[in-house]
């Protein structure tokens, strides 16, 4: 499977023992907090030197630890990729002395964009499989219609019958048929008709109804899936929106954009003040809140689900 990829850039995470800072002298502390970024002994002892030196080409790397240049050139690139090394041509110099400035303002946004993309593709694929699960107009016509069509011929063969059937009893046991009594035939035949089809037609309905608001897959659950400009929930079981939620969008400045396959509940605490950070609730399912806020929402919330005021 991993040669179906490409790999552009690699971290590894540890998690070490906490060191002692009143005891250790700050070479150690450094190599403690590389160990900690994956950074193995040679690559460690590398960094320490281009240190002490402050410019090196990986020729140089490569003549003092006796290593090829291209493993020199592995390691440089591994220092750089963590953003403690930049290079102007083929000299490599510290991007910061500052070891923690380099994580907090070069390695963690790195990092940071690396996952969105992730999560931006995972999302992209489970839209996907959301698309290909629903029903498209074939499956409904199979699955409604075709039998609807069905009952609704066999329906009319059976009144047709029964109505043969009485108009041949009347004639042969009735010498006069009048205009009345023809009447009557026909309004029998046609109530029953009309009876048939009602019940017909209830049932189609709820089926229908089924399709529109049920998801055909199993998912259960919640996913939320934080981008740089918005915040996204996919509703899959019963779910509380809260205060603290926006709250938190609001001080991002991103935007909410909602899902709901089951049954969201808009919590009493939220305030007309917060709901601009919700851009979109698209409702297959049930939606559920204070009058005052869902009124409010109103021309923001889509889908065919079922809304209702606490």
């Amino acid at each position: 499977m991993s040669d179906d990829f490409e790999v552009i850039a690699e971290w590894i995470i540890r998690k070490l023992r906490d060191i002692d800072l009143s005891a250790a002298d700050p070479d150690r502390v450094i190599r403690w907090v590389l160990y900690s970024l994956g950074v193995k002994d040679l690559g460690v002892d590398i960094y320490m030197y281009i240190r002490s030196v402050g410019r090196v080409t990986s020729t140089e790397i490569a003549e003092k630890f006796k290593i090829s240049p291209t493993t020199a050139r592995r390691y440089l690139e591994q220092l750089h990729t963590l953003g403690l090394v930049d290079y102007i041509g083929r000299e490599y110099h510290l991007t910061r002395k500052n070891v923690a400035s380099c994580i907090r303002d070069i390695l963690i946004p790195r990092i940071k964009s690396v996952l969105e993309d992730i999560a931006r593709v995972a999302e992209s694929a489970l839209e996907k499989e959301k698309e290909e699960r629903f029903l498209s107009r074939k499956d409904i016509d199979r699955m409604v219609l075709a039998p609807v069509r069905r009952e609704l011929d066999r329906t009319l063969r059976e009144a047709r019958r029964e109505a043969l059937k009485e108009i041949e009893r009347i004639f042969s046991t009735t010498k006069y048929v009048g205009p009345k009594m023809v009447s009557k035939i026909l309004s029998r035949v046609f109530d029953t008709l009309a009876e048939s089809l009602r019940r017909l037609g209830e049932k189609t309905y709820r089926d229908i109804e089924i399709i529109k608001i049920k998801p055909t897959y199993p998912t259960r659950g919640l996913s939320i899936i934080e981008t740089r400009d918005t915040i996204k929930y996919d509703v899959y079981s019963e779910y509380r929106l809260e205060r603290r939620h926006l709250e938190y969008a609001k001080e991002k400045g991103k935007k909410i954009i909602i899902r709901v396959y089951d049954t969201l509940y808009l919590d009493e605490g939220i305030s007309p003040d917060l709901i601009d950070v919700i851009e979109e609730i698209y409702v297959f399912g049930e939606l559920i809140g204070p009058r005052n806020i869902i009124e409010s929402l109103r021309d923001r919330i889509r889908g065919p689900g079922e809304i209702r005021y606490l």
